[in-house]
């Protein structure tokens, strides 16, 4: 569910960021500065260095990677995006479970010929990515744009263990293809080539959904970030179980990286 639809929502999160730096020159093709350092703080930080933190040290490799105030942003926005995620999740899940998504998906595939594919990468944002990627620049972890992944990360989770699901199909299915598959695509070739190259399923799923996760983070997330977390929040999230699962789960994967030019 999750992995072939949260890029769509980061649109969102990057207009909820302050562009805090400048980029380097990338180029012949130049966005507005405020644009280029935006999708670096959301789109490049997320397939960058956030996914090799996962890769590496589980979902705790990130948080750990956080100290002071960015610890705490991350924790805000964790909390927030896991509690405004949940009933989306639950909603595609019940879509999938009942047989719903499946009929839609035979409609609309029926419909394809008069009623081409959107284009997922069309909007300013993944255009900038053209040129972002072409770019020297500096981009390192960003605590809103990791607590925001994470948060719907471990909504999907907890909506898959709770249906029955076992462990090293969710941590497959939500973590390990997303940081080590799918963001490494997305990253040397951009949100439409890492897409559009999945199942037809997949990639209507990206379509219909995406816009529901991008209003989440602008409408839901973004508005109660500033708020405090739960105290027993953090406990929860150091001592779920997915981090022990993920850890026996990376185990079995081969040796070597992907990698993709």
């Amino acid at each position: 569910m999750l992995a072939k639809t949260y890029p769509l929502f980061l649109l969102a999160a990057r207009r909820a960021l302050p562009a805090r730096v400048s980029p380097r020159r990338a180029g012949a093709s130049f966005f507005a500065p405020g644009t280029v350092v935006l999708f670096a703080r959301s789109a490049m930080s997320l397939t960058g260095p956030i996914s090799r933190a996962i890769s590496e040290g589980g979902l705790i490799g990130v948080s750990s990677a956080l100290v002071g105030s960015e610890e705490a942003s991350f924790y805000r926005h964790l909390y927030a995006a896991y509690s405004a995620a949940l009933p989306i999740l639950a909603e595609i899940y019940d879509e999938v479970k009942s047989g719903r998504e499946i009929s839609s998906v035979v409609d609309s595939t029926a419909r394809l010929e008069a009623y081409p594919m959107s284009k997922v990468d069309g909007a300013v944002m993944w255009r900038t990515g053209e040129t972002a990627r072409k770019g020297n620049i500096d981009v390192r972890i960003e605590p809103p744009t990791a607590g925001i992944y994470l948060g719907v990360m471990m909504a999907q989770i907890d909506v898959l263990q709770r249906n029955g699901h076992g462990w090293s199909e969710i941590c497959n299915e939500t973590i390990i293809e997303a940081v080590d598959s799918l963001n490494p695509y997305m990253a040397a070739r951009g949100v439409d080539y890492m897409i559009d190259n999945c199942s037809t399923t997949a990639r209507l799923g990206a379509r219909k959904w995406g816009p529901r996760f991008a209003q989440m983070v602008s409408g839901d997330v973004v508005p109660n970030a500033t708020k405090d977390v739960p105290a027993d929040f953090r406990r929860w999230y150091l001592e779920h179980p997915v981090h022990q699962a993920l850890a026996e789960c990376m185990k079995l994967r081969p040796p070597v990286n992907i990698f993709v030019r």
